[in-house]
């Protein structure tokens, strides 16, 4: 098989680090992955393969103590599950856990570093690379950068975000924030350092809410600064009319976008928004006259976030706060327990829930307030089951977006009264954990 074949990665099951490993017949040494097991309170260590010529995965026992050709001992014991190929060796008793089985709901854009991947309800996180191969081969195909959309442009996020997943980028990481002049200035120093357009330039994130996204694909830096086109927005129009600065700037450097220049100053840009911004950044979230709406993990998995989102805006109703999350169980089963003993499909919607990275929007609308917000937006969703929402109301979001009860693309709030607690889940609770 080929060096891009076979992908082994270290996974944890509590957001510790692990890495991603990419080899040919076991030559390099492998990384390990980690699973918290909640009932004995212990992490315990794996590795999990990812084969790209055939989208299977398995999860097999690190070679710790030596390099070898083989593959890994065949006496091992083995721990059988219902309905699974995949293979998974426990390091200290030494016995497979999982067989080796294909999956049509992981490709490989899901594993690169910071990624939640689910595995048969076993939430796993890829924290590095395993060895020097891997990192180099993978690190080409999946580069990293930062993209901001710009408050003079915020309204059309939905259209950008999508205009990046038609050009091949995944989205990593995205939250809205308000930039202060503070974090503006930082973010322009790793960007390009103290130029005389510097304060004009750091001005242009202010004055309203951003979005600050990673994206990542191959030559990520080059492809954004193409599609971006020149930092002027009056040379963008005169040079380059279809690029994001024309289509979406307004004057001088308020040009809708900001994107890294290349793959080292991409590196500080995102520590810059990333992890140092939580005490930095403004959280957006009004808390009033809002309702929630979550884009399901198969939505973004189909790359249908933008659109969704762009879908919402041309209704009249704004984004006031957005981020993406990785559900626990725990987590989507508190969300959703208000479903627990009325709708069947309550395990599936907690499965379909924790499967992989969800969008969640806090929604409001200038003539709706708490009394209506609720009921309005649920209308523009759609019933539940997206068949009938195609019969009844063809232009609803469900209608158009969805497959069938589980998988119908959003998640909006059913009560008036949980409009504001659902919002504060996920920007108040679960926002603190996350960055």
């Amino acid at each position: 098989m080929s060096a891009l074949e076979r992908m082994c990665f270290l996974v944890s099951r509590r957001h510790t680090p692990f890495h991603l490993d990419a080899y040919t017949n076991y030559a390099p040494t492998p990384p390990q992955v980690e699973w918290f097991d909640v009932h004995a309170q212990l992490t315990r260590q794996y590795q999990l393969f990812f084969y790209e010529s055939d989208n299977s995965i398995e999860m097999v026992k690190p070679q710790t103590a030596h390099r070898t050709s083989s593959p890994p001992p065949t006496n091992m014991k083995l721990k059988r599950h219902e309905k699974t190929n995949l293979q998974q060796y426990d390091t200290k008793q030494k016995r497979t856990f999982l067989k080796r089985t294909k999956t049509d709901d992981l490709v490989l854009q899901d594993f690169h570093i910071g990624a939640a991947v689910n595995v048969y309800a076993r939430q796993l996180t890829i924290v590095d690379y395993g060895d020097d191969f891997t990192r180099s081969k993978l690190s080409q195909q999946m580069e990293s950068s930062l993209v901001v959309i710009k408050p003079d442009a915020i309204e059309k996020a939905g259209d950008i975000i999508d205009l990046l997943l038609t050009n091949k980028f995944v989205i990593c990481r995205m939250r809205m924030l308000a930039f202060n002049r503070q974090l503006a200035e930082e973010l322009c120093l790793v960007s390009f350092g103290a130029q005389p357009y510097f304060s004009d330039y750091a001005s242009s994130f202010e004055g309203g809410r951003a979005m600050a996204l990673e994206v990542m694909r191959s030559n990520a830096s080059v492809e954004l600064q193409r599609i971006a086109g020149p930092a002027i927005v009056a040379d963008a129009k005169s040079t380059s009319p279809s690029s994001i600065h024309a289509k979406y700037g307004h004057v001088g450097y308020k040009n809708g976008l900001h994107a890294s220049e290349n793959a080292k100053t991409a590196k500080k840009e995102l520590a810059t928004i990333f992890e140092a911004a939580n005490q930095k950044a403004i959280r957006t979230a009004v808390f009033k006259h809002s309702t929630l709406a979550i884009i399901r993990p198969h939505a973004m998995h189909s790359g249908l976030a933008g659109k969704i989102m762009a879908s919402i805006c041309q209704h009249g109703y704004k984004i006031t706060d957005a981020q993406i999350y990785n559900l626990d169980r725990v987590n989507a089963e508190e969300f959703l327990e208000v479903y627990k003993t009325v709708v069947p499909e309550y395990k599936l919607m907690v499965d379909q829930l924790t499967s992989g990275p969800l969008l969640a929007l806090e929604i409001t609308h200038p003539q709706h307030t708490s009394d209506d917000i609720v009921s309005s937006f649920r209308e523009l969703v759609g019933p539940n089951d997206p068949e009938l929402a195609r019969n009844l109301r063809p232009k609803s979001l469900r209608a158009l977006y969805g497959s069938d009860k589980v998988r119908n693309a959003v998640h909006c709030t059913d009560l008036e009264a949980d409009g504001i607690l659902e919002v504060q889940f996920f920007f108040r609770i679960m926002a603190s954990n996350v960055f």
